[in-house]
């Protein structure tokens, strides 16, 4: 019985060794490149309906552009909306006028954030 122990634990310490190695078996199947999709022939027809079809959206494009010219996109940080145009006195804040309180007020304010702030 020792003698299976000790022959055991013998094993049992190179077994992370060994065993792995022997474990691990390859085929050529396993070591083939991955499989990839088979490519399915497009018809010759098809191919032709999808170079008409662009072809097609190509010289709408071109008819449109010499009718119009280029067509430029608006800058919305430039144009405003017509309805806001012509409420822009209505929407304008009047300026407010502060008094000493609130100004020393903020300016402590600012002083103990800037103290606080690293």
């Amino acid at each position: 019985m020792t003698f299976l122990l000790r022959n055991c634990s013998s094993i049992l310490k190179f077994s992370h060794q060994i065993l792995p190695q022997r474990l691990l078996h390859t085929t050529p199947q396993i070591l083939a490149a991955p499989m990839r999709k088979k490519n399915k022939g497009i018809g010759n027809e098809l191919m032709r309906f999808r170079e008409e079809r662009k072809l097609g959206r190509i010289q709408k494009e071109i008819k449109r552009t010499k009718a119009k010219g280029r067509i430029l996109k608006p800058i919305e940080e430039c144009q405003l909306d017509p309805s806001i145009e012509k409420e822009l006195e209505s929407r304008r804040r009047p300026d407010v006028v502060l008094d000493f309180e609130e100004q020393e007020r903020r300016a402590l304010l600012i002083k103990e954030w800037a103290r606080c702030s690293p």
